[in-house]
């Protein structure tokens, strides 16, 4: 019945069929049904589901992003608990942080932020940033990467807060 099935905690599971990916409740009950081309991450009732697009010839993404073809680009959306798309298919990068502040990127140069119900909580202008935790971001303006995610040492960096919305404290 399941090509794939990988727990996700919170009582849930990753499937795959020949439709695409869903998530499963603990009773084997589709919670979000099997429609997607990929779903990357399932974190408190949200998931990071990817449809695929045209790529644009100016993409100029990262290795590490998800790849799929070279005239076709995963573009990334969250749902929430009941399937309903929350943040539209805008992003290459999207990551739901513990404290439920989703990290967005639209071309995988620049960063924001998007709140627990797709919203945009500070808008993209980060060239880092890192998840939410305990409330706090790290970020940075002015850098730019030497060889790769990992070596980006240059610009200034900061501690944003959600509630302080021009990105320093």
């Amino acid at each position: 019945r399941f090509d794939e099935l990988i727990p996700q905690g919170e009582n849930a599971w990753l499937a795959k069929t020949a439709n695409g990916y869903g998530i499963l409740n603990a009773k084997g009950e589709w919670v979000i049904t099997d429609k997607y081309r990929k779903i990357m991450q399932f974190r408190n009732g949200h998931a990071v589901v990817a449809r695929l697009a045209v790529r644009d010839k100016q993409d100029r993404r990262r290795s590490y992003d998800y790849k799929s073809d070279n005239d076709s680009i995963l573009k990334l959306g969250v749902t929430d608990k009941n399937g309903n798309l929350i943040a539209d298919y805008n992003w290459v990068e999207l990551i739901i942080g513990p404290d439920d502040i989703m990290l967005v990127s639209a071309d995988g140069k620049s960063y924001g932020y998007l709140d627990a119900q797709g919203k945009e909580l500070l808008p993209v202008q980060y060239d880092f940033a890192s998840v939410f935790r305990e409330q706090r971001a790290v970020v940075s303006t002015g850098g730019s990467l030497a060889k790769g995610y990992n070596d980006f040492i240059y610009g200034s960096y900061g501690i944003t807060d959600r509630l302080n919305s021009n990105g320093y404290t």
